[in-house]
């Protein structure tokens, strides 16, 4: 407690009057008995009156000021000097540092734990160098020429509250069939469609595992096998939040994803929705809107650049969007398995096989004939492999650049494992296609 510079101060019975810091003469002891009484104690550090809680001193003047009334004197305090309570005050001191620290440390170790693979000794902290791994669980080694952003590992054990409401997994939406992946309980797989890398054989393939007798129809009234309000597969929506983070989580699970090269992909998107069934899908997704309807189909489908400006300015749209917005980024961790369109038959066996629904829904059952595996009927005429024939036909060294700048996060993406800055329509890459042409 202080005393201000102008009361009149009571002290065992006599009063003396201050003025400022400087005591009248006739009182320099209790005057400096109390200056120095004010100078060891703190605010707070004092003991309560018998009959009073310390609560009520805390914080109280040190003295009764003159000319009070008795009503008000009720409302201070006198120090009392037997009883101080530094110690005390010391001692919750000592405790709540040890306190502090321990946090401090645990939350310092726990950060160290989760990011200490995803930092390189000899590069930026926001980049990543890794090379080609086949199996996600793998100790990549470093590759020079290829930089990957870093992905944080994953907690150990089922995490209860990883999925929530608002996340783009978990998000039923109307204007898209591939937001949130689909789930085969039976299987314990969770899959994540994407537009333009073979979702419609995936989406087949889940609706024979559920046992539908028109697992093979496509399109049609129902836009089978792709609309969730047809189709009659479960999506991760389906589920309540806490069983939904157990399903990302839980190493019972299997969370799969199959990729698409970036170039390959967009040149397939703009050869079925832009030049294919007379420009309907973009004249109806993407130019609607437009002034100029006619002429905006028109630029469209013209070349890939004026494609590439549609997509860029005017029309968002899961055909063409990157593919590492499949996912926030806090999941990435969790993916269990990553195929690719350009090995699709073999990578499709190694998933089913890990399953356990080879056998039964991968090993034949396909083609024109029911004869055939999975994938088997994939070749050069083939719809998923048919846009990487026409590279050379559509793109030149310029819109690769600048595909590959739109993809840029799928470059990135160290479990997709695309090759960036490479040129396939530049020099010695078209001599060589030439070649195998002649």
């Amino acid at each position: 407690a202080k005393v201000r510079s102008s009361p009149i101060i009571r002290e065992v019975g006599q009063t003396y009057r201050s003025h400022g810091s400087k005591p009248r003469a006739q009182s320099p002891g209790i005057m400096q008995w109390r200056k120095a009484e004010y100078t060891e104690r703190k605010p707070g550090m004092v003991s309560a009156p018998a009959g009073q809680s310390k609560a009520k001193t805390v914080g109280y003047v040190a003295c009764t000021a003159a000319g009070l009334n008795d009503s008000s004197k009720k409302h201070a305090s006198l120090i009392h000097r037997n009883v101080p309570l530094k110690n005390s005050f010391y001692l919750m001191l000592l405790i709540f540092g040890l306190t502090l620290g321990t946090h401090v440390l645990s939350s310092i170790f726990m950060e160290q734990n989760i990011t200490q693979s995803c930092q390189p000794s000899n590069t930026p902290a926001d980049m990543k160098k890794i090379s080609s791994g086949s199996d996600l669980s793998e100790q990549v080694d470093q590759d020079d020429d290829q930089y990957y952003r870093p992905l944080s590992r994953r907690l150990p054990g089922v995490q209860t509250y990883l999925v929530k409401g608002g996340d783009s997994i978990y998000y039923k939406g109307e204007a898209s069939f591939d937001g949130a992946p689909i789930v085969v309980e039976r299987f314990k797989l969770v899959f994540f469609s994407i537009p333009k890398v073979a979702c419609t054989q995936w989406k087949q393939l889940f609706r024979r595992m559920e046992n539908f007798s028109d697992w093979h129809v496509q399109g049609g009234p129902n836009e089978l096998p792709h609309n969730p309000e047809s189709n009659g597969l479960t999506y991760l929506y389906h589920y309540n939040t806490t069983y939904a983070s157990h399903i990302m989580t839980s190493p019972d699970w299997t969370r799969a994803m199959m990729v698409r090269d970036p170039k390959e992909r967009f040149l397939s998107a703009f050869l079925d929705k832009a030049l294919s069934n007379d420009h309907s899908y973009i004249k109806n997704v993407c130019c609607r809107n437009d002034p100029d309807v006619d002429l905006c189909v028109q630029m469209a489908s013209w070349n890939l650049t004026g494609f590439f400006n549609l997509i860029q300015h005017k029309c968002d749209d899961d055909h063409w969007k990157p593919q590492d917005e499949k996912l926030d980024s806090k999941y990435w961790a969790y993916m269990d398995w990553i195929g690719h369109v350009e090995s699709a038959e073999r990578d499709a066996e190694n998933l089913l096989t890990k399953i356990g629904a080879w056998e039964d829904y991968g090993a034949t059952g396909w083609g024109p004939t029911g004869t055939n595996h999975i994938f088997q009927e994939q070749g050069p005429h083939n719809h998923y492999t048919n846009a990487a024939n026409k590279m050379w036909t559509w793109y030149t060294p310029e819109i690769e650049t600048m595909v590959e700048g739109y993809y840029r996060a799928d470059y990135e993406n160290p479990l997709f494992r695309f090759k960036s800055g490479v040129c396939v329509t530049c020099g010695n890459n078209i001599k060589n296609k030439k070649k195998r042409q002649g």
